[in-house]
């Protein structure tokens, strides 16, 4: 099983993908009457616990990625300081009413998307192509990017989801990048989290522009701006080794 899956790594990740897509969304409805809101929690929750699962069986040291070199620490804290201070500045005021149920849905989003793709996915072709590290890197980014199709299926509009498949494969090459060179996959974890929780604390806040419109040319400008020269440095240590 473990030689099928490394000999057919985006195959047997997309299988899994939709296996987890739609296997737990039935357990979620379900549990609505008994959870309520919480029900899309216990579906995420399932849905981390799987792929941790999965994780383990083909790659033993998966733990290893949830290690974290503390020489990074100075590095990681600046690159998100940066970030978030492009992005969000000037802070908005958070509301009277903080949205515990949103944030605490977004924070296990933005982990089971982490742990899918930086984790799991990242793991895979760096085993199944290991001279290729621009490419996997590449294809894991691209990858994160064109599965925001699926916000289709969920009544969005193509001309909304286009530009954030731009803005998604763009912070899906970055993500990889800082998971590969930092060693580990809490940066990527707490980037991903930051960039889904600041705009459901601030809810209906300004804060440069709406969530809606984020994923437009403001929003690939400065990706331009922080994270582009951040690749391009990595993918030259990659070069030069």
């Amino acid at each position: 099983m473990k030689k099928l899956i490394l000999d057919w790594p985006i195959f047997a990740f997309l299988l899994f993908f939709v296996f987890q897509l739609f296997a737990f969304e039935p357990i979620g409805a379900l549990a609505k009457p008994f959870l309520g809101a919480h029900s899309q929690h216990l579906a995420f929750v399932l849905r981390i616990l799987i792929t941790f699962i999965f994780w383990r069986y083909l790659f033993p040291d998966w733990h290893e990625w949830f290690n974290l070199n503390t020489s990074a620490i100075p590095l990681i804290l600046l690159v998100i300081t940066s970030l978030y201070a492009a992005l969000f500045f000037p802070l908005p005021i958070p509301g009277a009413a903080f949205p515990v149920d949103k944030i605490s849905l977004h924070f296990l989003i933005s982990g089971w998307e982490e742990i899918l793709m930086r984790g799991l996915l990242l793991s895979i072709l760096l085993k199944a192509y290991p001279n290729n590290l621009t490419s996997v890197v590449i294809s894991v980014g691209c990858l994160f990017g064109v599965l925001h199709l699926l916000n289709l299926l969920q009544g969005a509009d193509l001309a909304d989801v286009l530009p954030q498949i731009i803005w998604s494969c763009s912070l899906g090459i970055s993500f990889a990048v800082i998971t590969y060179f930092s060693g580990s996959l809490i940066p990527a974890i707490v980037l991903h989290c930051g960039f889904n929780l600041i705009p459901a604390i601030w809810d209906g806040k300004p804060w440069v522009v709406a969530k809606a419109n984020s994923y437009g040319y403001y929003g690939l400008f400065f990706i331009g701006l922080l994270f582009l020269p951040l690749i391009v440095l990595s993918l030259k240590r990659v070069m030069d080794r």
